[in-house]
């Protein structure tokens, strides 16, 4: 009965995640606070005032900038869309960019390098700087090398454009605390791939997150895909997209996100964050790939124009994806950290343990565990001709239990494609790709490639 409920629970879930908004909501940034470190401009309205002059930035006619409005009425506002802690897009009421360019300031028409402005103490106010040109915000509104000429006042202001983004559309405050016996409460997500971005050598299109925003995450899929999904080649044999699919992602989401859009990001970090609403409190995350599967999208781009982000650079290295995946996983709970104010304060956490689950999930945050699902762990490859029954156990035995770290605590050995589990596919599919070999598990170095992975988990 609890399992079905739990299933129900998660279909619940689900259509709520559709049921989101698919755009922002224009001009309504409400009134932001006084920051009181340089986290808490998150999504804040704000305009920059001198300490040295008292001079508020405002924007001239020909895009620059200077100190010159003496009012807070008459100075530029911003809404700063954090891309990363402390890293920030000062966004300008017309949707344009506030950029570094030579030693001034330019205002852009999109998100690059140089629109990315790092907000850092300096004394009791703040510095600006720009890494694109390794300079600070001057006094002068102009780009200087010393940052103790980079002091400035972030003021909360009105007026400011809505930086485009997914919504929840949930109303109030969800759940926390313990039961009366102590325990926690919620609905579990056992088996998800949020990390999965780099998954297939490319064949995904889209990411969980992408530091300039929702328009760069799930946009539009021709780079990836091709005109109307022709290249597409995993997304037609695994999910059936035999006739193609429209491109078109955020804000249209013609024919994607959904079930059967397997090679589509489904997990944009905002959906996730409406299920968690709604009462997920611990996920699965499986760091995974498949080498087979990846070798084939690999040979298919170095013919195909449009493999933007796989051809031959890929190397389909199961373990390597797992750590890039692991770092991804980190990266993205810091992202979710800076839209909410600063370190530990987003919505999800990463544990190592049940008890640190629990103390996440009573705090009424989201729990994540990562696991790994790959054929090929620690580089253990297909021993062709050989009886299962024969194929050295003892290695990975001995590495699987000789280590006490917390680090992943989930392992699953079901991918297709291996030696140690019963879902061989025809191993003919590695021979014709090339990526057949001899090499077994019994080499040197099992337990320290283990040791490595806890300890970055």
């Amino acid at each position: 009965m609890s399992t079905l409920r739990s299933a129900l629970a998660l279909c619940c879930a689900l259509l709520l995640v559709a049921c989101g908004k698919s755009a922002s909501v224009g001009n309504d940034v409400g009134p932001s606070p006084v920051p009181k470190n340089q986290y808490q401009m998150a999504n804040g309205c704000y305009a920059l005032q001198s300490v040295a002059s008292n001079q508020f930035l405002q924007r001239q006619a020909d895009g620059g900038y200077q100190l010159s409005a003496a009012a807070l009425e008459s100075a530029t506002p911003f809404f700063m869309k954090p891309t990363g802690l402390g890293d920030y897009l000062f966004y300008t009421e017309d949707e344009r960019f506030a950029a570094a360019n030579g030693a001034a300031v330019t205002t852009v028409d999109a998100p690059a390098e140089e629109t990315v402005w790092t907000v850092a103490p300096q004394g009791e106010d703040y510095s600006v700087y720009s890494a694109a040109a390794d300079k600070y915000l001057g006094a002068d509104a102009t780009l200087v090398a010393d940052a103790a000429e980079s002091q400035f006042r972030f003021v909360p202001a009105s007026q400011c454009a809505q930086f485009p983004e997914l919504t929840t559309d949930v109303d109030g405050v969800t759940f926390k605390g313990t039961r009366s016996d102590g325990s926690v409460a919620g609905f579990a997500d056992v088996h998800v791939h949020w990390s999965s971005t780099n998954f297939l050598g490319g064949a995904q299109h889209g990411s969980p997150y992408h530091r300039f925003g929702v328009e760069h995450a799930v946009g539009d899929c021709g780079g990836t895909h091709g005109p109307s999904g022709v290249a597409d080649v995993l997304g037609a044999a695994y999910g059936g997209d035999v006739d193609g699919h429209a491109n078109e992602g955020y804000p249209e989401f013609v024919d994607w996100p959904g079930a059967h859009a397997l090679t589509h990001e489904g997990m944009y970090y905002k959906w996730v964050e409406r299920a968690y609403k709604a009462g997920l409190r611990i996920m699965v995350n499986d760091l995974v790939e498949n080498r087979v599967l990846c070798q084939l999208v690999k040979t298919v781009d170095t013919v195909n124009p449009l493999g933007e982000q796989g051809g031959p650079g890929v190397l389909c290295n199961e373990m390597e994806t797992v750590h890039e995946q692991i770092d991804f996983m980190q990266r993205l709970q810091d992202y979710i950290d800076a839209q909410s104010g600063g370190p530990g304060q987003g919505w999800m956490r990463i544990v190592g343990s049940p008890a640190e689950a629990r103390e996440v999930i009573a705090e009424g945050k989201l729990a994540v565990v990562l696991g790994v699902e790959i054929s090929h762990l620690f580089n253990c490859q297909v021993n062709y001709n050989l009886p299962l029954a024969s194929l050295p156990l003892g290695p990975l035995e001995g590495a699987l239990s000789g280590s006490n770290n917390p680090g992943e605590q989930e392992s699953e050995l079901s991918e297709s494609f291996h030696a140690y589990g019963q879902d061989r596919l025809d191993d003919r599919l590695e021979q014709t790709l090339g990526t057949a070999n001899e090499k077994s598990c019994t080499e040197p170095g099992i337990q320290a490639q283990l040791d490595e992975l806890w300890d970055k988990g």
